[in-house]
């Protein structure tokens, strides 16, 4: 009996533990310091809330083509600081994809994940090269930031996935305040707050920004001069109506 009475009360005790919930708070999303393009990509000159051509030379046959997208998060651990590769959610990636609704131009978004590329993966030629192979010749590297409680940019860099060749850097960012002129973080209130989250705000502007970046390297695209025919459209004098029995012409 004793031993019995030992076990409810341990089961009383620690099981609203187990069970988790109700009331308890939800968990403190992480600061990040704020970063800038030279953690991106060094070198590279940085768009301000909108985006910047690096390549503005007139294309051809460019466009249509698919669009891969590589997200990358900020670590910090015994290698020390480091960006690695990371998986979109699932919200992210239907964010994406209506934002490119209708945009003919762009045939496919693919989007880099760790379960085809090691998260340590992340250097640029790695990316471009699993972003070739995938099929999509222009590949999008973007990084959430979040630095304050109600703060957040995205950084990002579009590239030439068969040259690595930088075309655009793009670059939205947002500070929202409460009423007081302080920063409050959205992650606690309940209801629905994605108005007053910066960082949502900063994420759906980022793609706003890189679809008006697709928009001005297409009006600066054209067509191909020639096309290649299709194996099955041979010439008509071919065609097998035309041939007799045997291979040979009929008369």
């Amino acid at each position: 009996m004793r031993s019995l009475c030992w076990a409810l009360m341990v089961t009383v005790t620690v099981g609203p533990g187990l069970g988790g919930c109700h009331g308890a708070k939800p968990p403190v999303v992480p600061l990040e310091p704020r970063l800038s393009f030279d953690e991106l990509a060094p070198g590279l000159p940085a768009a301000d809330n909108g985006y910047r051509l690096l390549a503005d030379q007139p294309t051809v046959g460019r466009f249509a083509c698919s669009l891969a997208v590589a997200k990358l998060s900020y670590r910090t651990d015994f290698a020390g600081d480091r960006l690695s590769l990371d998986d979109p959610f699932p919200t992210e990636q239907v964010y994406w994809a209506e934002q490119m609704r209708g945009v003919e131009a762009v045939r496919e978004l693919v989007f880099l994940t760790t379960r085809t590329l090691k998260p340590e993966g992340a250097d640029l030629t790695s990316l471009c090269d699993r972003a070739r192979r995938l099929g999509a010749p222009l590949l999008l590297v973007y990084l959430p930031n979040r630095w304050g409680p109600n703060s957040g940019q995205v950084l990002g860099v579009l590239y030439e996935s068969s040259s690595q060749q930088a075309l655009a850097t793009l670059h939205a960012s947002a500070t929202i305040l409460d009423e007081e002129g302080q920063e409050a973080s959205p992650d606690r209130k309940r209801g629905e707050h994605r108005q007053q989250d910066a960082c949502y705000q900063a994420a759906r502007a980022f793609e706003a920004n890189t679809l008006a970046c697709l928009r001005e390297l297409m009006h600066r695209d054209s067509a191909p001069l020639f096309t290649q025919p299709h194996r099955w459209e041979q010439p008509f004098i071919e065609r097998w109506w035309i041939r007799g029995w045997g291979g040979r012409p009929a008369r």
